[in-house]
């Protein structure tokens, strides 16, 4: 909504966006950069050059949080092959939920 801030929205879509992006974690939503600095003022483009570092910090940790726990799965010698993949399986499904919520 940001991005076309020239359009005149209907008021219940502005609020069911502004209390989505909070639902969503939008970090810039909720502790915008103004409150960094009160001289400081950011556009759309400025949220989207700020929040892009914040995703490419939430692909990371789900890629961590990923590779770590497989690679001690797999290395388990006490889990047969079946049990292994079930438990990668999962763990990759933990991640893919935590990483589409986190960067929508």
């Amino acid at each position: 909504m940001e991005a076309f801030s020239y359009i005149k929205w209907p008021e219940s879509f502005q609020v069911i966006s502004k209390y989505s992006e909070i639902l969503l974690l939008n970090v810039l939503q909720m502790a915008p950069i103004q409150c960094l600095s009160s001289g400081l003022r950011v556009d759309a483009f400025g949220n989207l050059f700020a929040i892009t570092p914040i995703n490419a910090t939430a692909i990371v940790a789900s890629g961590v949080e990923y590779g770590v726990p497989e690679v001690l799965i797999l290395k388990n010698k006490n889990l047969e092959d079946e049990e292994k993949s079930r438990r990668v399986s999962q763990t990759k499904e933990l991640v893919y939920r935590t990483l589409s919520f986190s960067c929508t």
